[in-house]
């Protein structure tokens, strides 16, 4: 389950750095209000999913226990 959870901090954080890169060059470009909004809310929620993820992740107990035979 860790792992599922790395993968997807990991993509939740490629999601945000474009997102940021996009927010930065529509700021620049002058782009529609609207869409700079609805960017900067993406950025936000990608924020949270960042938050929950990490904090279910370090939840999860990790499986170093040897082996019974």
């Amino acid at each position: 389950m860790k792992t599922l959870f790395a993968i997807l901090f990991i993509i939740a954080t490629g999601l945000l750095v474009c997102l940021a890169y996009l927010f930065l060059r529509m700021l620049d470009m002058n782009s529609n209000l609207w869409l700079i909004i609805l960017d900067f809310v993406g950025m936000m929620t990608s924020i949270i999913v960042l938050a929950f993820l990490l904090s279910n992740y370090i939840k999860q107990p990790s499986d170093n226990r040897p082996n019974k035979t």
